[in-house]
């Protein structure tokens, strides 16, 4: 996928640019937060700087891929 502001690559499911912090609309955020059954069982992204949470083996914000070691 092609960021729409700054034109770099960046993941698929990612919600914003981790190149230029741009905002991608186009995922559901109600469908992330049902996934969830309470706050307590959510995965922090692994980053240290971003504020997703991860779901389906990536983050939910700039489409990291979950790594056990990093977290």
């Amino acid at each position: 996928m092609e960021c729409t502001a700054c034109m770099k690559d960046i993941p698929e499911e990612s919600r914003y640019c981790m190149y230029c912090g741009a905002f991608l609309e186009k995922t559901d955020s109600a469908d992330v937060e049902e996934s969830f059954e309470s706050f307590e069982d959510r995965i922090p992204c692994s980053d240290g700087t971003c504020i997703g949470t991860i779901e389906k083996g990536k983050c939910t914000v700039c489409g990291k891929a979950y790594s056990k070691e990093a977290s």
